[in-house]
Formats: C-alpha cells, structure tokens, sequence
C-alpha cells in the first residue's frame, strides 16, 4: 500500500528582534483603540442584540430572483491564501507567552480586533475576569544533595502549585503505597500515557482515512491528567509530603509543561515541579539509592487580571439565523498551535465571508475569539451567559482547534517531525444534512485523516472549547487534534501543517454554503440519536 504524505512546505520563522518590537508596539495602539483600553478598563459590552424586523419593502411589480446557487464556487477568489493566514499565526506567536493576563494578552485581542475591523467586520469586546498564573521559565528548581556534594537542576510548577515556596528535606522515591512520603521531598517518576487516535475510528460516525493510516500514530499524550502517574500523585498527596518532584518520562526532554496531573482536591501549599526525562536520569545517576536530601525552589504567583473575548459580527440581508465560527486567543506558552491557528483560521473566515455581498451571505456570521480557555473555558461560558437570546439563532457552532504537523519522540526525547498531519477529529452534532455536508466538504478537500465523532461521546460534552455552546443547546462542528507537544514550550511555528491552513478553511465555507436556508430549529430538531 502507497503512503501518500502531504509536503512540509517552508517553515515560517520567528521576526527579528526589531520587527517584533514595531509589531508588538503596534498591536499594542490597537489595543488601546480596537479594545476600549486594554486591560481591565473597559466596560463589558451589552449582548449582541437581536436584529430588528427589517420594513416591509415597497412592492415591485418585478421581485428580484434567489441568489444563485453554488455560493461557494462563485467566491473562490474570496478565499485568502495560506499565506496570509500562516502570517497571522507568526505575528500571535510573536507576541510572546499568552496566558490569561500576560502583556501578550492584550496585544493578541488588539491584533485580532483589528484585523477583523479592517474587513469591515463590526467588532465588541466582553471583559473575562481571570486568574493570571505568573511563573517565568528558569526560575523554579529543584537541588539535589548527597552530603555536601549538590547538584541543582531546572524545573517548572505544576499549573495546581500555586504558590512560590521553598521546601527541603530528605529525599524518597516513590516506589508504591507503602512508600513513606510524610514530611518528605518526593521523587515520583511520571510515565505519559500512550495517546492512539486510531481508537477513536470504533465511536466515529464516519472516517476519511484514504490512506488507512490513521492507526500508524502511536505517540505520547501531552496531558499528564491522563496518565495512571497522576491517579498516583493525587493519592500521595494526601499523606502530606513536603514537596513532589514530578520526574516526566516518555516524553519531550523539557521540563515546560503547563499541565494539571488531576483534578482531586488536595492541599494547595505542596509545591509540586515538572523535571525533564533527561533530569530524572540526572538525578538518578546521582542519588544511586543512598541517602540524599533535596530542596524544591518553586516561583510563581497568582493575581486577578481581566481578559477579553474578541467579537465580530457580519450582518445578512437575508436572514437573522447565525452561523457562529470561534476558537480561543489564549496558549500555554506561546502556542503556535494552541491556538494561534486555531485563531487565524477564524480571520481567514471572517476574510472570506466579509467578501460575500451581505445580500447573498447565507447566514448571519458571529466570530467568536474567547479568552481563557486554559481556565476551564472561561471566556466561552462567558459568551454564553451573555448571550440567552443570541444563542436560539445560532444554526451551528463552528470551533477550530489544532490542525498541526504529527510529531513523535524519540528514545532521547527529541521530536521526530512525521511529514504529515496529525490525526483530527470534528465534534460534530448528529443531524443527517449537516453530517451530509461536512462529508462531501472534506472529500472535496481531500482533508485526510479525519474523524466525525458525535459530541455526547464524552458524556458531558466535547473536550474543547465547543463545549458551553454545546452543553447551551448549540450544534457543534468542532475541530480538534492532541499532538504530543501542544501544552509545551515545544509548540512553536514548525509545529504547523501548512496544508490544512487552506484545506480547512475552504471545508468549512464548503460546508456553510450547503446549510444555506437550514433554520436553528431546523438543525436542532434534525439531530438523531445515536
């Protein structure tokens, strides 16, 4: 069987130092303008209103004809190129680090705001309050003593330590529940769980895997909730250790990992740092099982800070049902693409719809760029508290989340590019004609390595950003991938498959153009049981 792999076209570089600052003061006018301020002075908008009945027209003797079909075809030209959209990406990440409150915060919601202004889009902001979590890179460390022979390596807070601690003691390693961990630094080795997307295809409603490759990826998981290591940490945490040095394995040779090891309740004052695979040994290789004392050195801090989801409207002149396309703004680090794609790819929307006459747009368009994903959705859930008498208008949520280039890791813990993309799956509602549509949209596109997965697969609702619209009653078609680096430092602009920049945005204007006419109530009371 022939492999066909799509090509790594040229990557896009980081600016140079100077372009950057003129970028970043720029951007930061914008904020100032675009956003009422930046910051948290802004006041927060009034929902979007719904539109009022337009007069009835006088009449005419000679009613103007439907507009003509084949909406999408007649548009080609709108469509921006891939690199346009590849050069919003670089200029978001180029910001710097966008966590909720972080000076590339603001600078991102101005760019974006911005851009979409200059299509003529009608733009608002909604203050989000949030949680700035500040820790810098190089600063949090773990020591590690054999008498008075030490040894201090780098190290990076657990997003669930929340405090800047020091705290020494003798050193243990976890071996299992009779481990003594009371009053001590802990040693815990973290195994990632295995992450195969193939799995997925048995709860699929439909996959487009020409290829039928989708079972080659086999690649760690970024998200270290999943991994039986963390079940383990949330249990011995309990039992009141000093410190817990969370030594990673299996996975990328970095210690900048913004992850959560669980979600059970524990005390909050235990510092608890990631180490890289290459540390761990380190500190095996040292210790080599005798007596070792350690102290944990952890720097971070937490104040109150306000975000901002970034609205675009586009009225049509022929309905008041809305088509809402969103992702959200914020990253773990500086998040190429989580989601700095994710962002750029609902411009290219806004680009392309904003060229459709609005006597001819299918729909109304809502673009929705949502602060403070990385805190529980927060800027979405946001929206939706905002919104109670937009939502019943909203025909379909469209998210996008991570087209990316497929990475594994090898024995070293170095990234091993795979020249493809990584395997992705759409949180897509059970209605037969919207299911229809995206079909026949990505096999025109030739989008591959692509699973239909229905959102109440998960229980209480697609693991995205989709999920306060959905739980709200909205349609999903919501985009999504795990590539093993996307909460790393290692998320950075190579990161980014460069084909699905286009391939995506023309499978959802595909998409669009073939639910013209179909009402909210229509696509609600359409949805099938699974």
């Amino acid at each position: 069987m022939t492999v066909i792999r799509p090509s790594v076209s040229a990557r896009a570089e980081p600016l140079q130092p100077e372009r950057r600052r003129l970028l970043i003061n720029a951007a930061s006018s914008v904020a100032l303008t675009a956003c009422g301020g930046g910051g948290s002075d802004g006041g927060t908008p009034a929902p979007i209103p719904t539109p009022k009945p337009a007069p009835a027209p006088a009449p005419s003797p000679a009613p103007s004809p439907p507009p003509a079909s084949g909406g999408f075809e007649r548009y080609l030209e709108a469509l921006p190129s891939s690199d346009q959209v590849r050069a919003w990406i670089t200029s978001i990440v180029n910001f710097g680090i966008r966590r909720s409150g972080y000076p590339a915060d603001p600078l991102t919601t101005g760019f974006a705001a911005s851009v979409l202004a200059s299509m003529g889009v009608q733009v608002s902001t909604q203050d989000v309050p949030v949680t700035r979590w500040d820790t810098v890179e190089g600063q949090s460390s773990v020591q590690v003593c054999i008498g008075s022979a030490c040894v201090t390596y780098p190290a990076f807070p657990t997003v669930t330590s929340r405090q800047t601690a020091l705290r020494q003691g003798d050193l243990v390693r976890y071996q299992d529940a009779t481990t003594p961990v009371t009053g001590k630094v802990v040693l815990l080795d973290y195994p990632m769980a295995r992450f195969a997307p193939g799995a997925l295809q048995s709860r699929a409603d439909w996959v487009y895997d020409p290829d039928n490759d989708l079972n080659k990826t086999l690649h760690p998981n970024s998200r270290p909730q999943t991994s039986n290591a963390g079940k383990t940490l949330a249990s011995l945490l309990l039992k009141k250790p000093l410190a817990v040095i969370a030594a990673l394995d299996d996975f990328i040779d970095t210690p900048y990992l913004y992850g959560a090891h669980a979600a059970a309740p524990y005390d909050r004052d235990i510092p608890i740092v990631w180490v890289s695979p290459s540390t761990r040994k380190a500190i095996l290789a040292q210790w080599q099982g005798g007596g070792a004392s350690a102290s944990v050195n952890v720097v971070s801090n937490e104040t109150k800070a306000m975000s901002r989801n970034v609205i675009g409207r586009l009225p049509s002149s022929l309905t008041d049902q809305v088509m809402l396309i969103g992702s959200h703004h914020d990253a773990p680090f500086m998040g190429a693409t989580e989601d700095a794609t994710g962002t750029a790819l609902v411009l290219a929307q806004a680009a392309y719809w904003s060229k459709v006459p609005a006597a001819e747009r299918p729909f109304e368009f809502v673009f929705l760029l949502n602060a403070a994903h990385m805190q529980v959705s927060a800027g979405c859930e946001a929206f939706v508290a905002a919104n109670p008498t937009l939502l019943p208008r909203v025909v379909l949520d469209v998210h996008l989340e991570t087209p990316c280039q497929e990475f594994d890791v090898d024995a070293n813990g170095q990234l091993l590019d795979l020249g493809r993309i990584e395997p992705h799956w759409i949180y897509t509602s059970r209605n037969p004609n919207l299911q229809a549509a995206l079909k026949s949209a990505i096999q025109a596109e030739d989008y591959r390595r692509t699973m239909m997965v229905p959102p109440e697969e998960f229980g209480d609702g697609p693991p995205s950003d989709s999920k306060a619209l959905w739980k709200a009653g909205v349609p999903v078609m919501a985009h999504i991938s795990n590539p093993v680096y996307y909460l790393t430092i290692a998320d950075t602009l190579d990161k980014v498959n460069l084909p699905s920049l286009e391939k995506v945005t023309r499978y959802v204007a595909r998409t669009l153009w073939a639910l013209q006419g179909t009402t909210a109530a229509q696509m609600r009371a359409g949805i099938v049981p699974g």
